[in-house]
């Protein structure tokens, strides 16, 4: 069973602790500027430097506007010490993104991944998060049936990563973005990572 994380709940102050240091670590490596923001609300305020480096690619992708990024939060709670998260942005524009949009998403999913390892590690003992091609991958997926069972309506791209704890129990940590240009993620489909994601619909 997936359940929504509410204010109470005790992955809700990691996992919002593990987002602002995400967009803390993208402001350090790009110049883009993020004022604090809550977990548990949709209405959030950024402040953006527009002159910053990539952040006209952050303005396309829709991460960069005066209302920020309504958040949503799954855990499994089946599986002892699993964690499963999908974090569901507002919509992006319509059109193809190219190849340099692809890899800003990965970059961003990447800083989420290691910005999550970092805190939660603090917090959750023999829990990391694998991020590196070769180790456990990233993968960019498009495919509405894994966002439907996220509990996100409309949604075409997916970052995996996967979980795992000293004890041998894995998860998967979705990160999810709706209204990418599905013909960009097309090529990703037929990986693991994405025959994984599609068994679980």
């Amino acid at each position: 069973m997936q359940i929504p994380i509410g204010p109470d709940h005790w992955l809700e102050p990691l996992l919002a602790e593990a987002v602002d240091a995400a967009l803390g670590d993208w402001g350090l490596q790009f110049g883009t500027v993020w004022t604090a923001r809550s977990i548990d609300t949709g209405a959030r305020d950024v402040g953006v430097d527009l002159d910053a480096p990539r952040t006209w690619m952050m303005t396309r992708l829709g991460l960069c506007t005066r209302t920020l990024l309504p958040l949503h939060v799954w855990v499994s709670e089946e599986v002892p010490r699993s964690i499963i998260a999908g974090l569901g942005f507002v919509e992006l524009p319509d059109g193809d993104f190219g190849e340099e949009g692809v890899g800003m998403l990965a970059e961003l999913s990447n800083l989420m991944a290691g910005s999550m390892s970092r805190v939660m590690g603090e917090h959750v003992e023999g829990l990391r998060i694998t991020q590196r091609v070769g180790d456990i991958e990233t993968r960019l997926l498009c495919a509405l049936p894994p966002c439907r069972a996220l509990g996100v309506a409309a949604c075409d791209a997916v970052c995996t990563f996967r979980l795992e704890a000293s004890d041998g129990q894995t998860a998967l940590l979705r990160f999810a973005l709706p209204r990418a240009a599905v013909e960009v993620f097309e090529r990703d489909l037929g990986d693991a990572g994405g025959q994984e994601v599609r068994r679980a619909a």
